[in-house]
């Protein structure tokens, strides 16, 4: 019986004497070995490991004791004592031993080409001829040679010696996560840090289809100076681009050394062996983020049997983190422990950056409230304060221009991410944008698609909770009346308009096309475009037939997008001109009462008129902003890019963002990395546009 078929073997049978009652258990493993005395004993050895104390779990997840001891000199015999130092490898010369473990040992190594040392992950011998685990080994390099990251452990090459394969590996210095640990628990801020890096390297890797699988400390490795680098991807698999959640290849337990190394920090899915995605990686960063925090497993538990039992059964219990944890950070880690993947963050991008904003930021330093230790929900304050203390970087570095300081008393830009409705996401392939802001900015209504229905739900800012609008079922293109009492939208082939408190909407007018953008007047009027081929028209808000407000000129195909100005009696729009992209589009005006139109400017879409004298917009995917001075519909200056993702349709030019007058701005961003769409809520944004203008400028 080969190495390989004996751990099979004694697999099943501790699985099945695990299955039964303690009292059995001995009567049962002696029958089921038919008399073989040393399969009977290896069997019981095993069976008293699982039935022990956590005490033989290291934090890292690996088994250590005798049994292990026996296990990893089964699978590297005496005969293979090895590579000693100074002895080589091909160019090589070997350093010596930087560790071993079931599958092979890994050597720090000398390059006399390059003059630099490396590591070397060799197979053993036993592996070396076993296809499963040749394949894992081949699969490891070809996945690593697709990631170049800074928080990658990369690959250089790939030799094979004495018959033998080995990874030439980047060498990084410092000490794993596990090894850290052992000296207990990390403050937030460190945690913060660490945990942020892992996320970027996830990201990546997810970015090009990778899932890790085998996320756990010791393959978390820290620099002195904080620099993370994420090491092993011998159990990676590749998926599907975009395939989206539950579209992998199985994730069953791996038997060679891997099932009772990784249990603590498996995703109870994996653990079940069912169909695992990116979310089982974003478990397993909730698993350290924990560890982190506490100096204890996520999954604690006084036997092996236990441990998977709590895993598939049981909620992780928060109330252990630290009273000094951040209730963002509580809120984030769990998000990441949701038994549910479908609870989780569906996609790591979400996790690193709320770790971005809370990364060096004073919350940090913030106490849990209690309610949230029991469970409960955040006070209604909560939000608000960490709007506060959430500083927005690139953003603000964008607006400010680089080398710029904060004027004495400037506003402060703040952005932070919106969590969705549960089991809720944003429309993907909406051509226009989900969301709308009420004009004091304290209110947002957004077009939702949920498991059963496309429809608005409405959210106060200073609480936590969505509350969907009813009778609102396939809305798009939601907003706000002037006075911010009611939302306008579409849905059905009708202009509707819906009270956010709600009472049962009011069809307005029907339309025949697919609008595109509507703008409630202060004198109660909407302006809508009715269609992607038409001009601008407007309605009573009370009902009645549309009338014209603009006719298509020779060369322009569609007027989209209006805004009605602060005046209440000019409106902003967007023109489209035959053979040519939203990218190089016309913004205009015109007038409600004298129908008179004025061009400010080509090279755009979707433009808003922002507090402070600006007009920003979309073009390429980015948003720019020019200073435009409204009572004389003029453009005074030059544009600068304030955002440099922003979701945007070019062949539509709808943006998903939407802006208030109190200077926020909610936005979707894009990120080729990103598979689930996030909403942005940027506060201060606007005002801050103002520190660009020099004198003269206007």
């Amino acid at each position: 019986m080969t190495g390989q078929e004996s751990w099979a073997r004694l697999d099943e049978l501790l699985d099945g004497a695990l299955h039964q009652p303690p009292e059995l258990r001995h009567g049962w493993v002696v029958e089921a070995c038919g008399g073989d005395e040393g399969l009977r004993a290896r069997v019981e050895s095993l069976l008293a490991l699982a039935e022990g104390n956590d005490a033989d779990l290291t934090p890292a997840g690996a088994l250590r004791g005798p049994l292990w001891d026996e296990f990893v000199k089964e699978l590297e015999p005496e005969e293979d004592p090895g590579l000693p130092p100074g002895s080589r490898l091909g160019p090589y010369e070997i350093r010596g031993l930087l560790g071993a473990g079931g599958m092979g040992r890994v050597y720090r190594a000398y390059d006399p080409g390059l003059d630099r040392d490396v590591a070397i992950k060799a197979l053993s011998g036993h592996f070396a001829a076993e296809p499963t685990s040749l394949r894992r080994f081949q699969r490891e390099a070809r996945l690593l040679a697709h990631l170049d990251h800074p928080n990658i452990a990369s690959i250089h090459e790939v030799h094979v010696f004495d018959g033998r394969p080995h990874l030439v590996l980047e060498l990084v210095e410092g000490e794993t996560l596990d090894e850290i640990l052992t000296r207990g628990a990390l403050p937030p801020g460190e945690a913060i840090t660490i945990a942020r890096q892992v996320a970027e390297a996830l990201e990546e890797a997810h970015g090009k289809g990778i899932i890790h699988r085998d996320l756990k400390p010791s393959n978390v490795k820290v620099s002195p100076d904080t620099r993370v680098k994420v090491l092993d991807f011998g159990l990676a698999r590749r998926v599907a681009r975009g395939a989206g959640p539950g579209a992998s290849s199985s994730g069953t337990l791996t038997r060679e050394g891997a099932v009772l190394g990784t249990i603590p920090y498996m995703s109870p899915e994996q653990a079940q062996g069912e169909r695992v995605d990116e979310r089982t990686d974003i478990w397993a960063l909730g698993c350290l983020l924990y560890e982190m925090l506490t100096g204890r497993r996520a999954v604690p538990s006084q036997t092996v049997p236990d441990l998977i039992a709590s895993l598939l059964r049981d909620e992780v219990d928060l109330s252990a983190l630290p009273a000094e944890t951040p209730p963002a950070l509580h809120r984030l880690i769990r998000r990441c422990l949701r038994r549910d993947p479908r609870q989780r963050f569906q996609d790591v991008g979400d996790a690193r950056l709320d770790l971005e904003e809370l990364e060096g930021g004073p919350e940090t330093q913030g106490a849990r409230p209690s309610s949230v230790a029991a469970g409960g929900r955040w006070p209604a304050t909560v939000p608000w304060a960490l709007a506060a203390l959430a500083m927005l970087g690139a953003l603000a570095i964008a607006l400010l221009g680089p080398g710029r300081s904060r004027p004495p008393g400037g506003d402060t830009v703040r952005q932070f991410v919106l969590d969705l409705p549960p089991d809720v996401s944003l429309p993907r392939n909406d051509h226009a944008s989900p969301v709308a802001l009420s004009p004091d900015g304290s209110t947002v209504v957004l077009v939702g698609e949920g498991t059963d229905a496309v429809r608005l739900y409405r959210r106060r800012l200073e609480h936590l909770d969505w509350t969907p609008l009813p009778e609102t079922e396939g809305a798009e293109q939601p907003f706000f009346s002037a006075d911010g009492r009611e939302v306008g939208f579409f849905a059905r082939g009708r202009l509707m308009r819906v009270s956010p408190d709600g009472q049962r909407p009011f069809s307005v007018t029907e339309i025949e096309g697919r609008p595109c953008g509507a703008a409630w007047a202060p004198d109660g009027a909407i302006v809508f475009a009715p269609s992607r081929s038409s001009g601008l028209v407007r309605v009573e808000a009370r009902g009645g037939a549309p009338r014209p407000i603009t006719a298509l000129d020779d060369g322009e195909r569609s007027h989209r997008w209006p805004q009605v100005l602060p005046d209440g009696r000019t409106v902003l729009f967007t023109v489209e001109r035959q053979h040519s992209t939203f990218d190089d589009a016309t913004i205009e005006t015109v007038s409600l009462e004298t129908g008179k139109r004025r061009r400010l400017m080509r090279g755009g879409s979707h433009a808003r008129s922002v507090p402070g004298g600006h007009l920003v917009y979309a073009r390429g995917g980015q948003l720019f902003a020019v200073p435009f001075d409204p009572a004389r519909s003029r453009v005074t200056g030059a544009p600068v890019r304030v955002l440099e993702s922003l979701a945007y349709d070019p062949g539509d030019g709808g943006t998903k963002m939407a802006v208030a007058d109190d200077g926020s701005l909610a936005y979707v961003p894009t990120n080729v990395s990103t598979q689930a769409p996030r909403l942005v809520l940027a506060q201060g944004w606007a005002r801050s546009l103002l520190t660009r203008r020099g004198p003269g400028r206007s």
